[in-house]
């Protein structure tokens, strides 16, 4: 349902539950899961985007995601929830109600704004039986006798019906022929169908009513202008508004029946919200339009194709919810009122409030995570993916050129918002920059709804990339159910091993044992492997088994990596288990040293490591890629560990290894001044590899000890587990390895990964649209991007 919607800022309370009737709670018990945490990335895929194209867009969903997913509703049925426990979710805050309902639903078919000058022609053909026709309100003032009243309409006759400049009206066969004139510019004009079946055909829309009757309305000197709205009447028990429900054709009938009442309720509730308005009654002499205006209203096709296809699922749907709708408390009137149900086909498992979209503040219409409700509906429109030339995106905001479409601003569903909600002049969410015709610069700035009217796309949930000729590998597991750090551990194994010999094992959970494993890796050319501290996990043991491992190195100790974890190691075929260890961090960081045999006049990485201290990792994992290189090519840099002063088991280390020069890496917020002025007056050289954040280090570290050009590995810098295993990597392919940040590349790191200027770059990104965020993909592969010839 793309629906209009009524801009008046409404301000809502928490709804009191005694005011309100039955509660739209979890009715379907444990059977009905979580609504959201399933995967919500907007990974661009090369290949969805045809040649030609410039910037692609990733989007999700289809409307305009505020209120109702229809497609969630069906997820959410098929997994166990009651249509009760669906609204709840959805309208957060309302009670489920039950109220009278309309008698009559006044449905717009036509109205003068569509017409040309001459106005339009009506078609009625009663396919059941015979149509009786009337005409009444005749006069000035209107309301009085109309000596001329038209004849009967029998079975399978087609008239033509259309209104003459002085506002009466002109009723002719299917050959053209005048059958009856009559009426003047105050008459109505009714075919009156109850029970019988029609067809009324207007300029673009056909449909099919049963129940109640079409009512003609000419415009006074409208130059042959008609308002045409099919009022369906109450009869036999049912309403005239549940009788209309019966006609929407918003979902198939075929859907589960808990989907079905959800759906049946919002429609109600959507309906009553629009009875009576004064807009309506001005535009259209209507209450509803019968197209996605409002709802999708087929009338008697929909109860005849719910019949043949279902046996009337539909229609017991409503029949079995009939006068029931969400309702809440005005917080301004304290009035119990309907709530505004909008809806659409689907959110990409992202609502948004109504606030961000349309600028109007309803409590109950907020932002919603239920990607896992719309995954299990097999929605087809949750990701989409279109690509559009520079010169055709231009054209459709009005520019000659175009330079960049962004989106700044976005709301807690993630659609760029609507301008000013906070009243301090902020823009809308998205940002057009292009020229005019004259050349100047134009910026433009579009909420959400307008920016998917420009793009002509399904909804305003979108992510705008560069396509870029870079390739781009995602080093993850591709199984959802594994989806996590120790998959993203194998997944780098698989990449950069088919076979090897040994492997190096560390915790997942605590960085510590791990600092220096990266360097241990690359001299034994092995992965590192990443596992939980009690047990060996299977994603684990499997990869062991594919690589043909002989050799395992654990790194701590027994209550780092639990005796179960190698006895899991020997089951998978590995012959011999080490465990390189130390009492403490410090011990095992030199333990680690100690296997890589630098020799004489060799030179260290020290870094920061402090128990509970959150700055002890990310400079470790700077350094953890040029170590595994330099260690794999002959070249060892141990990586050994301080803290604000040098402890006693790394000075025995450096004794041990006659290290000459240590490389500090990380600024003086981690190795302070004392660190280096320690080691120079033992005679050490030092120099430090640092910037003013992790990432800026991370960079200076890898220009420190330059790789190959072409090849570009990055992690996350805001947790640790991909880095373990990226490090190694890195080492392994001889690639250049740095940190970035999850949700953004900085303007640092973008810099300085243009002016690697190299020919023909690969982007390989450790672990999923978690750790390393799609905007950050593309972020980085157009700073990669060669310049043009």
């Amino acid at each position: 349902m793309l629906r209009l919607w009524r801009r008046t800022p409404v301000a809502l309370c928490v709804l009191l539950m005694t005011a309100l009737g039955t509660p739209a709670g979890p009715a379907a018990g444990a059977a009905c899961p979580s609504p959201g945490g399933a995967d919500r990335s907007f990974d661009l895929d090369p290949s969805a985007v045809a040649d030609g194209a410039d910037l692609a867009v990733v989007g999700g969903g289809w409307g305009h995601g505020v209120g109702m997913s229809q497609y969630g509703a069906q997820g959410a049925a098929l997994q166990g929830c009651a249509y009760t426990t669906i609204l709840d979710v959805y309208y957060p805050g309302t009670r489920l109600d039950t109220v009278p309902t309309p008698e009559v639903a006044r449905v717009g078919l036509l109205d003068p704004r569509s017409q040309s000058n001459g106005g339009a022609t009506v078609r009625l053909t009663p396919e059941d039986g015979p149509v009786a026709w009337r005409l009444h309100g005749c006069g000035e003032p209107p309301g009085g006798v109309c000596a001329s009243q038209p004849p009967a309409q029998q079975r399978g006759a087609v008239w033509s019906v259309r209104a003459v400049r002085d506002g009466g009206y002109v009723i002719s066969d299917a050959r053209g022929a005048p059958l009856w004139r009559g009426g003047d510019r105050y008459a109505l004009l009714e075919a009156v169908h109850d029970g019988v079946v029609v067809s009324i055909q207007v300029p673009g829309l056909t449909r099919r009513s049963r129940w109640g009757f079409t009512r003609l309305d000419s415009v006074a000197d409208g130059d042959g202008k008609l308002f045409v709205v099919e009022h369906v009447t109450a009869g036999n028990g049912h309403s005239g508004l549940e009788r209309y429900l019966w006609g929407l054709a918003e979902v198939p009938s075929s859907w589960h029946v808990e989907a079905l009442r959800a759906q049946a309720v919002a429609g109600r509730a959507y309906a009553l919200n629009r009875v009576g308005l004064a807009s309506r009654d001005r535009d259209c002499r209507c209450d509803l339009y019968a197209t996605t205006a409002d709802q999708h209203w087929t009338g008697w096709q929909r109860e005849a194709d719910d019949q043949q296809a279902s046996g009337g699922r539909w229609k017991a749907a409503v029949t079995a919810t009939a006068g029931q709708v969400p309702r809440h408390v005005d917080a301004g009137s304290g009035a119990v009122e309907v709530a505004e149900t909008f809806y659409s086909s689907s959110h990409g498992g992202l609502s948004d409030s109504a606030r961000d979209v349309w600028g109007s503040d309803i409590a109950y219409l907020r932002a919603v995570d239920t990607s896992n409700w719309e995954r299990a509906a097999d929605n087809p429109r949750q990701r989409w993916t279109v690509g559009y030339s520079r010169p055709a995106l231009a054209n459709r905001f009005g520019l000659a050129s175009l330079t960049s479409l962004t989106v700044e601003r976005r709301g807690a569903g993630g659609r760029p918002t609507v301008r000013d909600l906070d009243g301090n002049g902020a823009p809308d969410g998205a940002k057009v920059v292009g020229a005019d015709a004259s050349g100047s610069t134009v910026t433009l700035w579009l909420s959400g709804e307008q920016l998917r009217s420009k793009l002509g796309s399904y909804s305003a949930l979108v992510h705008v990339y560069e396509v870029s000729s870079v390739p781009v590998t995602r080093l993850e597991e591709t199984d959802p159910a594994h989806r996590h750090r120790i998959g993203t551990s194998v997944a780098i194994s698989r990449h950069g091993w088919t076979a090897a010999p040994s492997v190096v094992v560390a915790r997942a959970d605590e960085p510590a044992d791990a600092l220096a494993g990266a360097a241990l890796a690359g001299r034994l050319q092995a992965p590192l492997l990443i596992t939980w501290p009690d047990a060996l996990h299977d994603l684990v043991a499997a990869e062991v088994r594919r690589l043909g491992a002989d050799a395992a190195y654990l790194l701590g100790g027994e209550r780092a990596l639990a005796p179960a974890v190698a006895d899991g190691l020997r089951q998978t075929g590995v012959d011999r288990v080490e465990r390189v260890a130390g009492p403490t961090r410090v011990e095992t960081a030199a333990a680690i040293a100690d296997r890589l045999e630098p020799g004489a006049g060799a030179s260290a990485y020290l870094v920061f490591s402090e128990a509970g201290n959150p700055r002890s990792w990310p400079d470790a994992l700077a350094v953890s890629g040029p170590a595994a290189r330099l260690a794999r090519a002959g070249t060892p840099r141990p990586v050994l560990v301080t803290g604000g002063t040098v402890p006693p088991p790394t000075w025995d280390a450096l004794a041990r290894l006659r290290v000459t020069e240590l490389v500090l890496a990380g600024g003086t917020a981690t190795i302070p001044e004392a660190v280096p002025r320690e080691l120079e007056a033992r005679g050490y050289a030092t120099r430090r590899l640092a910037g003013p954040d992790r990432y800026a280090t991370s960079r200076a570290v890898a220009d420190d000890r330059p790789a190959p050009p072409g090849r570009l590995l990055v992690a996350t810098g805001q947790n640790f587990p991909d880095g373990l295993s990226a490090g190694a990597l890195a080492g392994q392919l001889d690639v250049t390895f740095v940190l970035v940040p999850t949700d953004r590349l900085d303007e640092g790191g973008r810099a300085w990964v243009e002016a690697l200027d190299w020919e023909q770059p690969r982007l390989l990104v450790a672990g999923g649209p978690a750790a390393v965020a799609s905007d950050t993909v593309a972020a980085l592969q157009h700073a990669l991007e060669p310049p043009s010839s």
